[in-house]
């Protein structure tokens, strides 16, 4: 990764959105002015977050919009002329879990605290799961199949008509995949 800053720490998520490459590298968001080969600089913009995180951070292209996850939110860069201001969280998450973003359908998925899946709309109003029974359309908790420690979601996978999720059982078993239909 090419870049005009000493330390940009691991790199994550890429995403080319309006023009210009964007990552999330350690604990900051860069771009670049759009070629591949070209120099990344932080983006420094006073609504910049500065809590991203190599272990949970992710970026995503839905509704014509950047969305990233940070260590406790998602946030969202319109399309537009740059430098555009990221707007306030639109979810609150809990900190020290994975934050992957996957589009799928209408709406725009988060993952948070090892077995839920949260969901915004096109209008960014968020649902958020309300854990068991799985009650909230367009939210998930897989806490209900047999527990969080079997249950640790690891990536994200969107086909046609089902969301793929894969897990991690860190209670010394077998990981499961599920399908979901958002």
């Amino acid at each position: 990764l090419n870049n005009d800053t000493a330390d940009m720490g691991v790199p994550v998520a890429f995403e080319f959105f309006n023009s210009v490459w964007w990552a999330i590298c350690g604990t900051r968001i860069f771009k670049n002015s759009g070629q591949v080969d070209d120099a990344f600089s932080d983006e420094n913009i006073a609504s910049s977050q500065t809590d991203y995180s190599s272990d949970e951070s992710d970026l995503e292209l839905f509704n014509d919009a950047l969305y990233a996850s940070t260590t406790d939110g998602v946030f969202k860069k319109p399309l537009g002329t740059e430098p555009q201001a990221w707007g306030s969280s639109l979810v609150t998450l809990n900190t020290a879990f994975i934050h992957l973003l996957l589009a799928f359908g209408a709406r725009l998925y988060v993952t948070d605290a090892d077995t839920r899946v949260y969901s915004l709309d096109t209008s960014d109003v968020s649902t958020v799961s309300n854990g068991p029974p799985n009650t909230n359309s367009n939210a998930l908790d897989l806490i209900v199949y047999g527990g969080a420690l079997k249950n640790t979601i690891t990536c994200m996978k969107a086909t046609t008509t089902y969301i793929w999720l894969g897990t991690l059982n860190r209670a010394k078993g077998k990981g499961r995949v599920y399908y979901w239909d958002g």
